[in-house]
C-alpha cells in the first residue's frame, strides 16, 4: 500500500524527502531524514518488505550500491516469494 500511495504523496508534498527507485528491478522507496540518514524500503513479492536503515552513508548512490550488492533473488527464493 505504501508503494501504491507514494506517487500521490509525492505530488502533494512541497518538501519531498523520498522518491521511488528500483533495486535490481524491484520497486523501492528511498527516504532521507536529517536526523537518521537514509532509509530504503523495497517490496519483495506481495507479502514481504526489506528495509535498509542506512546510517552514516554519505549519499544516495552509496545506499543504492550497497542495496544492489544483496542477492535479492536468493532472498526471495529463501522466503518463498515470487
Amino acid at each position: 500500500m505504501y508503494f501504491a500511495n507514494a506517487g500521490m504523496m509525492e505530488a502533494n508534498n512541497d518538501k519531498q524527502n523520498f522518491k521511488q527507485v528500483r533495486v535490481k528491478g524491484n520497486k523501492a522507496i528511498i527516504q532521507y531524514d536529517d536526523s537518521k540518514g537514509y532509509t530504503l524500503m523495497m517490496q519483495m513479492g506481495q507479502t514481504s518488505l526489506i528495509v535498509w536503515e542506512c546510517i552514516n552513508f554519505a549519499n544516495e548512490q552509496e545506499v543504492m550500491t550497497a542495496a544492489n550488492s544483496f542477492d535479492i533473488d536468493g532472498i526471495k527464493k529463501m522466503m518463498g516469494e515470487q
